[in-house]
């Protein structure tokens, strides 16, 4: 697979999207030091101090109903394999370790009119920061094992990842892994529906990755992009 390489971008999805549009293939990555506007779900921005994290994208141009469950699994196995440490999965797709937010992953797809579409998978991990802003509940993999690592291992360890889970030979126990991990299960949360926050309890992930979720007004599926506040 590709890569390209920058210092500083506004995003990495914005210009792996770009170079989609160009004619990137598939499997290629955008890599950079630091982002000025990098965003997770909701329009939230990513903390990305320059040389601490990973900030990768990469593009996506075949069919996968399963991508943003195959992206959370590759990317909570690959950060326990660099840190020492388990990590979990927080629905939809962001990644914990001792309850506190190590990585997260923003799907993004986009249509090209008579050329199809295609997808561009953001992956933020905090590697070597030490430090957090306050309204931040978040940790790094430095923390975690108490040194330093390497961003470079740590991308190719999830696109190794990504391939193997991702194989038609192992999709039937994806998402049996993906409940495993996902610490989300069982916990009180509180969600938006039609722009109104109700408290509710998680249940479980369906066999297409939308979250059951029990209000007081009954039960409720939800997709990865519905509000799931907390």
């Amino acid at each position: 697979m590709g890569v390209c390489r920058f210092d500083e971008v506004t995003s990495t999805n914005d210009v792996a999207a770009d170079m989609a549009r160009l004619g990137a293939p598939h499997g290629f990555c955008v890599v950079a030091e630091s982002q000025i506007a990098g965003r997770g779900r909701r329009g939230a921005k990513w903390f990305s101090p320059k040389g601490e994290g990973l900030y990768m994208s990469v593009i996506i141009k075949r069919d996968f109903e399963l991508l943003p469950v195959a992206a959370a699994v590759a990317l909570s196995n690959a950060v326990c394999a660099l840190s020492g440490v388990m990590a979990y999965i927080k629905w939809p797709n962001d990644v914990t370790i001792n309850k506190k937010k190590v990585a997260g992953v923003l799907i993004e797809r986009f249509s090209t009119g008579d050329r199809g579409s295609f997808a561009v998978m953001g992956v933020g991990v905090n590697v070597n920061a030490r430090s957090f802003p306050a309204e931040l509940s978040a940790t790094s993999i430095a923390l975690e094992r108490g040194e330093e690592a390497d961003k470079e291992e740590l991308r190719k360890l999830f696109l190794r990842e990504l391939k193997r889970v991702s194989d038609g030979k192992r999709r039937s126990g994806l998402l049996e892994d993906y409940r495993d991990k996902c610490v989300s299960i069982g916990e009180k949360i509180i969600i938006e529906i039609d722009n109104a926050r109700t408290e509710a309890v998680a249940l479980g992930v369906m066999d297409d990755g939308r979250l059951i979720v029990e209000t007081p007004h009954g039960k409720r599926t939800l997709t990865s992009g519905r509000a799931l506040i907390g």
